[in-house]
């Protein structure tokens, strides 16, 4: 893929990294006698398997004065046969030239270069050009914080590459775009794009696409919480890390495998990992993933209590870090070391190296770092009774939480620690300016006028003071009734539930031991297995009840969450490939608890039945904005039934009772082999 920018959580890279032999290969067939159009052809090559940003711009300046020779580049038509070989390289070049310039730091430039590249691609109606082009810019928008730009261009690009056909290059497009999601912290879509890029990637037989995909989606639970989603996607990086043969690809996800580990508390699997990682790195001399793993087993023997080992292998994972220096991996290091020695009582090491950390982490402009190492610094000092440098550091790392907590905050982020104080300085110089200028306009003739009108009114103001407290007072007394109303429905509501969902299952439990009490021994084994299911059924019903009408569920976006975890966990135990598609807006629909309640259970229901009945390959839930409220859809592409000779059973009564519930369509949409379609549709009035 030809300067086509794979940018992935992990993993990133702006050209393909080959052999030098490859490019040796290339260079030698520049020496024979080969016509203008070949050696174009082979410049081309070689800097699309080079990383030597020197050598792009060598061979690139030599292609412009090879194509000049042959196009005036003001005048010659573009439709002109002869002629597009040239153009098609001269648009290259303006890609290769873009691409420096944005190496160098001129975002202006490199887009203008891109631009004309695209234009030329565009002109003579090549869409594998346009489509490398349209990446590109992407990338470029993104990182200048242009995202609805870098939007418009990576769908332009899955467009252009859904018609050529590319699988690999419509994955690179989709992972790209899933990031630009993840960045505005819609992880739902950043999910969905992942895993089509995955998809794409297994269609082209691409392993290292693979391998990037399978990050991506770690990665986004990683950042969700999800530890036990993380590991499993990790492992399965591993298994395609293996597959390339690339040490340092192997070693970076070995440290990622043992990460999850380590936070799902397997600390033996995670030490074992993160010791094959560090046996990987030193046997091909990989500094950087050498201290990831060094710091990994130390961070695992501080989890376990062995402060001593932990320790040791910390500070020798920073002593490697400072060879490399990368101010943000020291930092880490320097954090992990002051933490531990903080464990240990030693408070003089513990303050020198989270000052080291917050150093770094200012220079690098980390707001994370800076949290971590000020709010070290702070037991640090409030434990030694330095209460100034504990109140200094207290309010540092409450900027840098709040900074990285506020999208404001989060555009500031590249301005460093000291202009941060700079400003805070400014401000109250300015604070103080304006109060010397006000009191400086108030002359005396102005207060007197001033008390005198304020004495005049002051009745008038007594008076509708009054009237304020006692419409707050009505008010609020009305505000209480209608809460003392919700509450009785509430319980009505939950007595109703329980009775429903988990008094029919006591009795059948009941009823049940009854029967054992009867049967002879070779009949109770059965009898065990349905009480053990009634029971989990009535503890999966007891939870859902009170996951419902817990009030930190109270937000839509929430019960999405859910109902993704489920459908992926219940599916996948099947066999059955699961989407989830979920429209801009819909975590903000103003669903209320009812709705979210039954919404979920119907969902749940639907999805049930698709798992136990239908035989199908995949499960495909939709959630769109209807209005107001909205419609979801369940479909499978199973066997399907004959709707009108089928006997309803108790699930499809239970969701058509729960759409009821909350004034919803219910339709049923299935045919003998065609699959089922499940349609719900929650309208309400704009």
């Amino acid at each position: 893929m030809r300067v086509c920018v794979l940018i992935c959580i992990i993993l990133s890279s702006r050209f393909v990294h080959s052999q030098n032999p490859v490019i040796d290969s290339l260079k030698n067939g520049l020496s024979e006698n080969l016509n203008d159009s070949t050696r174009l052809a082979l410049f081309d090559k070689i800097i699309e398997n080079t990383s030597d940003v020197q050598l792009v711009a060598q061979y690139s300046r030599q292609m412009d004065s090879l194509i000049r020779m042959h196009i005036d580049t003001e005048s010659t038509p573009l439709q002109v046969p002869e002629h597009k070989v040239y153009w098609h390289y001269f648009a290259i070049v303006q890609n290769n030239l873009a691409f420096l310039e944005e190496s160098q730091g001129s975002a202006a430039g490199a887009g203008n270069l891109y631009k004309q590249a695209l234009k030329i691609f565009e002109d003579i109606g090549e869409r594998e050009g346009e489509a490398m082009v349209l990446n590109n810019l992407g990338y470029l928008s993104k990182t200048q914080g242009r995202l609805v730009e870098a939007f418009d261009y990576y769908n332009r690009c899955i467009v252009a590459r859904n018609e050529i056909g590319d699988n690999r290059g419509l994955a690179i497009a989709q992972n790209n775009l899933g990031l630009v999601y993840l960045t505005t912290g819609n992880t739902t879509k950043a999910l969905k794009y992942f895993r089509e890029a995955l998809l794409n990637n297994q269609k082209a037989g691409s392993s290292a696409g693979e391998f990037t995909s399978l990050n991506n989606l770690s990665g986004v639970y990683y950042q969700l919480g999800e530890y036990d989603i993380y590991l499993s996607y990790s492992k399965q990086a591993f298994a395609c890390a293996e597959k390339s043969s690339r040490p340092e690809v192997i070693a970076r996800a070995l440290d990622r495998v043992g990460q999850a580990y380590r936070l799902t508390k397997n600390y033996p699997a995670a030490l074992e990992n993160y010791t094959k990682a560090l046996t990987v790195a030193r046997k091909n001399n990989l500094k950087k993933q050498e201290g990831l793993a060094l710091e990994g087993i130390g961070l695992v023997h501080e989890a376990t209590g062995e402060l001593d080992k932990a320790l040791a292998y910390v500070l020798e994972a920073l002593k490697i870090r400072e060879t490399l220096i990368d101010k943000m991996d020291i930092a880490r290091a320097s954090e992990s070391a002051a933490a531990i020695y903080e464990k240990k009582g030693s408070a003089i090491e513990a303050r020198n190296y989270f000052l080291k950390a917050l150093r770094l982490s200012q220079a690098a402009h980390d707001l994370r770092g800076i949290e971590l190492s000020a709010s070290g610094l702070f037991r640090v000092y409030k434990r030694g009774g330095n209460t100034g440098k504990a109140l200094e550091m207290y309010e540092l790392y409450t900027w840098a939480k709040d900074s990285l907590r506020n999208d404001n905050a989060r555009n500031e982020a590249l301005k460093s620690q000291y202009k941060f104080e700079f400003q805070l300085v400014a401000r109250q110089d300015s604070i103080k300016s304006v109060n010397d200028s006000i009191l400086h306009l108030q002359e005396k003739r102005l207060l007197a006028a001033q008390l005198a009108q304020e004495k005049s009114q002051r009745f008038a103001w007594a008076l509708i003071g009054l009237l304020i407290i006692g419409f707050a007072a009505f008010v609020f007394y009305r505000y209480r009734l209608r809460q003392r109303l919700r509450e009785m429905k509430l319980r009505n509501r939950i007595a109703s539930d329980l009775h429903d969902e988990v008094g029919s299952s006591i009795t059948s439990i009941s009823m049940f031991a009854g029967m054992a009490r009867t049967k002879p021994v070779e009949e109770i084994s059965s009898i065990v297995g349905e009480i053990e299911n009634t029971s989990r059924q009535t503890l999966d019903s007891m939870a859902d009840i009170v996951w419902s009408i817990e009030p930190a569920n109270d937000n839509f976006g929430v019960a999405l969450q859910r109902m993704e975890r489920f459908g992926m966990n219940i599916l996948a135990a099947a066999g059955i490939e699961f989407a989830f598609d979920v429209a801009n807006g819909v975590d903000k629909a103003p669903v209320n608890m009812v709705e979210r309640k039954n919404i979920y259970l119907i969902f749940k229901e639907a999805v049930n039945n698709a798992a136990k009945y239908s035989q199908a390959k995949q499960v495909t839930i939709s959630i769109n904005k209807l209005n107001k409220g909205l419609v979801m859809e369940v479909s499978d592409d199973g066997k399907g039934f004959d709707l009108s000779a089928t006997r309803t059973g108790n699930g499809m009564r239970n969701m058509k009772r729960r759409a009821d519930e909350i004034s919803a369509s219910l339709k049923v949409i299935t045919h003998n082999g065609q699959g089922t379609k499940i349609r719900l549709e929650l309208s309400k009035k704009p």
